[in-house]
């Protein structure tokens, strides 16, 4: 259960950044993926588990490519 939540505290601090990185609020985000601000909050913090089509969706709004995104990800495993 640990090496889980460390991957999804690894997986949140991605989002974020990224988010950040395109000067995005996390509200607007939330909208644009029908999730509540509170949710994503969850999930960049680590407290969830994000979906892989909620990963997928993110990485297009964040001009990212979801490989290179999960690759650190699965190095880490």
């Amino acid at each position: 259960m640990k090496k889980l939540k460390n991957i999804n505290s690894l997986i949140g601090y991605k989002l974020r950044i990224a988010r950040e990185q395109n000067e995005l609020k996390q509200k607007d985000v939330a909208k644009q993926v029908n999730f509540s601000a509170g949710h994503l909050s969850y999930i960049e913090s680590g407290k969830r588990q994000a979906p892989i089509s909620l990963l997928v969706l993110l990485t297009k709004i964040y001009k990212q490519d979801p490989v290179v995104f999960l690759k650190d990800i699965v190095d880490n495993i």
